[in-house]
């Protein structure tokens, strides 16, 4: 029998959830929440207020509340995962109600990820990309912050590819991205190689929306994206990082 644990909202799991025929998509994070849904007015909810819950090892659950939005889903596991340095990645059937603009309140059925700090401790996140495929396949990225750190080249970059139910892990990785004139990700490709591939598999990115979230130690900038990687389509999101600026006192 697995117990229920209410987690502390600064120890949760990051829990995503997308819906492209819709135009919504959104996550749970261990700070605040973001759901952005192009139904309407065209914008984001974000919010503290928030409660996330785990049952288990591949049942999660999370609820948030906003003047914008609001959503009450569960994320269970479909028993594809990505073990990464410092995060353990899920693909998940989500389920549950949200509304949308203040709008009367709905079913929702569609696909998402749970991310879970992993055991291992890794070093800080800067880069994060997640894409989930049409044919099931799904890519996983991490970028790391090196002890000795000049600048975005620097970075270390772990990624794991999911293809035909194998979890494999990428032997070198290139990332390069697009930024908008207020510097929010654009647009992203890369280049990865697993092993005794004689050339590289391309995924590339386009943002369908973003925005930027202030935390108490850092400033994120997130944006949902629509992804390509040979044929297959998918969506996912990509997060950045940033080491916040000093904070005037109110």
């Amino acid at each position: 029998m697995n117990s229920i644990k209410s987690v502390p909202v600064l120890e949760a799991e990051s829990l995503a959830f997308f819906e492209p025929e819709r135009s919504v998509f959104g996550i749970a994070g261990p700070q605040v929440s973001v759901m952005f849904s192009g139904d309407g007015e065209m914008g984001f909810s974000v919010s503290d207020v928030q409660q996330i819950t785990s049952y288990g090892a591949s049942h999660w659950a999370a609820h948030m509340t906003s003047m914008k939005g609001a959503f009450e889903l569960d994320w269970r596991s479909k028993g594809a995962e990505a073990s990464l340095d410092s995060s353990d990645v899920v693909i998940c059937d989500v389920s549950g109600k949200l509304s949308e603009n203040g709008k009367r309140e709905r079913r929702f059925s569609s696909s998402g990820i749970a991310t879970l700090p992993s055991r291992r401790g890794g070093p800080p996140v800067l880069r994060s990309i997640s894409a989930v495929f049409d044919d099931g396949s799904a890519f996983f990225l991490n970028a790391y912050r090196p002890a000795v750190y000049h600048g975005h080249g620097d970075e270390r970059n772990d990624a794991v590819l999911i293809e035909a139910g194998e979890s494999r892990r990428a032997t070198d990785v290139r990332l390069s991205t697009v930024y908008s004139k207020d510097d929010l990700h654009t647009q992203a490709s890369v280049e990865l190689f697993l092993e005794d591939d004689e050339f590289p598999r391309r995924l590339t990115g386009e943002a369908i929306e973003g925005t930027h979230v202030e935390l108490t130690d850092r400033d994120v900038a997130l944006a949902f994206y629509k992804w390509t990687l040979g044929p297959h389509t998918g969506v996912g999101y990509y997060e950045i990082a940033l080491a916040a600026p000093p904070r005037r006192a109110a």
